[in-house]
């Protein structure tokens, strides 16, 4: 009776593990065929190497702020200034960068640029983070960096205060604070031209929304010298170039805002960045919709 159950347990035993070796994953066989790894392309981002050669964060994060026009509104040395001074509207002025950021860990200046909400949750008025919501992480660290870099200066504005218009623009709808136009524009992005044109899309989406809107189809709320930029396809590369280093258009037509935009921003762009937001412009006019 012992040895017929010994006999039967070792078969039982046996079967078990023949079912689980039939199971389990089995380890590649010398010269046997692996499955190809294929890497992640690197994230996009503005050149990383400046005209100048070098690559250090803060020189990048410096080109970067820039391009997206920060020393435009927050003045050259980011000490910020008056922006709107109308007090039955509204006194606004652009924040002094060089204080703000020490109230803001990296993640909390992150959201506030991408985001428009302060480090205590109110929201920003008057800043385009909806242009800046699709920053990569590579250009969102250097921007951070150079932020960082530059020593504290200058007057630390108080917030805004609003009149009586602005107090009744704001009950009507008119008025409305950054966080509602990255809510309204969040899942709008310029039509794909194919991977090919992947970098001349994004640098285009992050340098060129701002005014020509986050599809680049032209700011219907403003006036028409931000267009469908389905118009600069028609541009050659040369006549391309020459628009975003000087503002000058073809045909001796003069530029308002673009002119001052490509003299103070554009004009720092590398001649590869260039040529790669005009060859997508070329290709997105042919899939335009």
């Amino acid at each position: 009776m012992r040895t017929r159950s010994v006999i039967s347990f070792l078969i039982v035993l046996l079967a078990s593990l023949m079912a689980t070796g039939c199971n389990a994953d089995r380890a590649p066989t010398a010269g046997a065929a692996q499955e190809p790894k294929v890497a992640s392309p690197p994230p996009l981002q503005i050149s990383p190497v400046l005209p100048n050669g070098s690559a250090l964060l803060v020189q990048k994060g410096e080109r970067v702020a820039t391009l997206l026009g920060c020393l435009g509104c927050h003045g050259k040395d980011l000490h910020g200034k008056t922006w709107v001074d109308e007090p039955e509207f509204a006194v606004l002025y652009s924040s002094n960068l060089t204080r703000a950021v020490s109230h803001y860990d990296d993640a909390q200046l992150e959201r506030a640029i991408r985001e428009g909400v302060r480090y205590d949750g109110s929201p920003l008025w008057e800043m385009p983070s909806d242009s800046f919501l699709h920053l990569s992480a590579p250009d969102m660290e250097a921007l951070i960096a150079y932020l960082r870099s530059v020593p504290p200066g200058g007057t630390e504005y108080p917030r805004m205060v609003l009149g009586p218009v602005g107090k009744k623009e704001i009950q009507e709808g008119l008025l409305t604070p950054t966080t509602h136009a990255v809510a309204r524009t969040r899942h709008i992005v310029p039509v794909f031209a194919g991977e090919e044109n992947a970098w001349g899309r994004y640098l285009a989406q992050t340098i060129c929304s701002e005014c020509h809107g986050p599809a680049l189809r032209g700011n219907p709320g403003a006036d028409s010298s931000r267009p469908d930029l389905i118009a600069a396809a028609s541009y050659s590369l040369d006549d391309f170039k020459n628009l975003l280093k000087t503002g000058q258009p073809t045909g001796n037509r003069k530029l308002g805002l673009m002119a001052k935009v490509s003299q103070s921003r554009f004009s720092h762009l590398t001649e590869p960045e260039v040529s790669a937001i005009h060859a997508y412009l070329v290709a997105r006019a042919a899939v335009q919709r």
